[in-house]
């Protein structure tokens, strides 16, 4: 698996640098601006990169079965919305009910309840997950988050900005963040360390006993 797991971290890293120096060459060389629109090279590798971390991070909550399930399904759900967020899929003549979905107010509906449900989860179990949530910020996991948001934060910045290509360096830097969350998602599946430790005090509290 960690082979694996070290293949798709690479193939993501070449399709970045690819994707990089392609737009990069079309932007600065020819001025062509529209490697950087809807359903360019760049959007869709951001699509593929976020569908995959999704995966990743539902094998971890339900096939791996992280004991911190809650703070590996809101990872999910953070996923979930970037890709409705990046994929026009009201273009892709799915049906007026997966429109709605997918593009529509259901959109919404279904993002507001699957935080919703997750929130209230851990706030049910605040004790447990207000300590699990500083431990998996600290963790390399979570500070690969957190310089997501930092660089989200930067492109909604740059977007704003009137700067020249702005809308490129928003788009690579979204790219950038985006390929943080996955290395996040990758490691989430080299273990549980909250697991580790719970069963490291078990086995602890047996040989005490014993």
């Amino acid at each position: 698996m960690k082979n694996l797991l070290k293949i798709v971290l690479f193939l993501s890293g070449i399709a970045f640098a690819a994707v990089a120096a392609y737009a990069s060459y079309e932007v600065f060389v020819h001025g062509n601006m529209l490697v950087t629109e809807e359903d360019g090279p760049i959007e869709i590798l951001q699509a593929l990169i976020l569908a995959l971390s999704l995966v990743l991070f539902l094998r971890a909550a339900f096939v791996d079965k992280w004991s911190e399930r809650a703070i590996v399904l809101f990872c999910a759900m953070i996923c979930y919305a970037g890709i409705l967020r990046e994929v026009d899929f009201d273009k892709m003549g799915l049906g007026a009910f997966a429109d709605f979905m997918l593009y529509g107010a259901g959109r919404h509906a279904t993002i507001i309840l699957g935080f919703a449900a997750i929130l209230g989860y851990a706030a049910y179990h605040w004790r447990r997950y207000l300590k699990s949530s500083i431990r998996f910020l600290g963790s390399s996991r979570g500070i690969l988050w957190i310089g997501a948001g930092l660089l989200i934060f930067l492109s909604q910045e740059i977007e704003h900005s009137d700067i020249q290509y702005a809308q490129f360096y928003e788009e690579i830097t979204e790219l950038v963040a985006y390929y943080l969350i996955l290395s996040s998602s990758v490691l989430m599946l080299r273990g549980n360390p909250a697991a580790a430790e719970e069963s490291a005090s078990e086995k602890t509290e047996i040989v005490e006993a014993a």
